[in-house]
């Protein structure tokens, strides 16, 4: 719970801030959590048994476990107690898939960024699609049995199909319009064209379960904007790029699932020569027991909708989540919220989501011009966000939950579609938002009412 002073504080520390520069949300990119069940996909045993014989046929040091305990994730789970500074895997370095930094990369900073420009996340998309190309059997025997792209169409069945993925980069028309989040549908529909315009001369998959055959391309550019790891460059002279990062997707290490506290975290081994690496492991950051699951950090600081439409899954209670107003919009008063705050602070639960909603309004650092203009401001909040909701929300927050109890009872049986559940719980939290942050407004526009009068 935080203290009601100490987020007023934080509330007035982010106006100062937001004066002097605009607030972002930046990612980093790693392995997705996913787990969404496929026929196409081998049996959880099967998935145990391929991820070992890959370890031992392809020089992986690994004291962990891919499998799917009852009523859990599947993730990586220790074979015996790890001590801190362990490793618990260690991939080399030639069996990842890895761009270089170039200049001419964009940053997707947001959901709604999808410019027709290569990013480090479509390069690698382009090299995973060219992994998993069906070359002829003459190129595959001169390869040898270690060959990258024999390797990578194994690793691609432990990969979640395209039917099953809950990017919004992948979603159908009939599951983005279940987001009941107009702009993030838009966003994965851009998203999608985007995948489609800069991988158009990348080879098609065939017989990957895909539903059609640009599907591969967006399930690739799904998969290498959720899995994948940003890493120094270190054969750069760090004087002349010293923010360089390579992208690398590493295998095995991408079946991580994420955690706000890890236990571990991802660590590249240089080679003797310092000009590379030549190993990427994956180490404890505390003792571990056997048994215990092996998690790392995908992100801090992102809203849901980043988090949703690069790795498919949001946080409940996300402090750092955030509604998006219209900037037409007048902003509210800081100094007159902690004010409105202060006198209603009995009426909302403190916490998390009470800090994002405050944070999501469009604030002044300005001193108010005065009751009367407060209660315009709000009042054209509250129209703007209630005609909004009108548009955009179809069902209720407790239709809602309820359709989530069901999906429950449908997944412990097996006959569950793994996308409806994560669109539910990211429609869920941004009603649960929306709905408070309305409430704040409407006691704004009360509280300054009765001061005009």
């Amino acid at each position: 719970m935080v203290r009601l002073e100490l987020l007023l504080l934080r509330l007035a520390l982010l106006l100062r801030l937001a004066a002097h520069a605009g607030v972002s949300a930046v990612s980093k990119a790693h392995p997705a959590a996913q787990d969404a069940s496929s026929c196409v996909r081998p049996s959880c045993t099967a998935e145990e048994r391929l991820f070992d014989q890959l370890c031992t046929e392809y020089g992986v040091y690994s004291q962990v476990k891919l499998t799917t305990p009852r009523g859990s994730e599947r993730g990586l789970y220790c074979k015996k107690a790890i001590a801190a500074g362990e490793p618990l895997l260690a991939v080399p370095w030639q069996m990842c898939l890895v761009v270089d930094p170039s200049a001419a990369d964009v940053e997707l900073q947001s959901p709604w960024h999808a410019p027709l420009e290569h990013s480090c996340e479509s390069r690698l998309a382009a090299e995973l699609l060219d992994a998993l190309h069906a070359h002829c059997a003459a190129e595959e025997q001169r390869q040898g049995a270690e060959g990258r792209r024999v390797f990578w169409r194994q690793w691609a069945t432990l990969l979640p199909p395209a039917a099953t993925l809950t990017h919004p980069i992948a979603l159908p028309e009939q599951l983005l319009a279940e987001l009941q989040h107009s702009e993030l549908a838009a966003a994965g529909r851009s998203q999608a064209a985007r995948a489609e315009a800069l991988l158009k001369d990348s080879p098609l998959l065939a017989n990957e379960g895909h539903t059609d055959p640009s599907g591969g391309r967006r399930w690739a550019m799904a998969m290498c904007s959720s899995r994948p790891f940003r890493m120094a460059s270190i054969s750069r002279s760090p004087a002349q790029e010293a923010d360089a990062k390579l992208g690398a997707f590493v295998p095995f290490i991408d079946m991580a699932n994420h955690a706000a506290e890890p236990n571990c975290e991802v660590q590249g081994r240089a080679e003797s020569g310092g000009e590379g690496y030549s190993a990427v492991g994956l180490v404890a950051t505390r003792d571990l027991a056997e048994g215990e699951e092996a998690l790392i950090s995908y992100f801090d600081g992102v809203t849901n909708a980043m988090s949703f439409s690069k790795f498919g899954f949001i946080v409940h209670g996300n402090r750092h989540d955030r509604l998006e107003f219209p900037p037409s919009l007048d902003p509210l008063s800081g100094d007159a919220l902690r004010h409105t705050v202060r006198s209603c602070k009995d009426e909302w639960p403190g916490g998390a989501r009470l800090e994002a909603a405050l944070l999501s309004l469009p604030l002044s650092r300005e001193s108010s011009n005065g009751p009367a203009h407060e209660v315009v401001a709000a009042t054209e909040l509250l129209r703007w966000m209630r005609q909004h909701a009108l548009s955009e929300f179809r069902t209720s927050i407790e239709s809602d939950e309820a359709a989530l109890k069901i999906w429950e009872g449908d997944m412990s049986t097996g006959s569950g579609d793994s996308r409806l559940g994560a669109i539910l719980n990211y429609r869920l939290e941004r009603k649960r938002l929306w709905m408070l942050t309305e409430r704040i407004v409407e006691a704004h526009r009360i509280v300054h009412e009765k001061a005009v009068s």
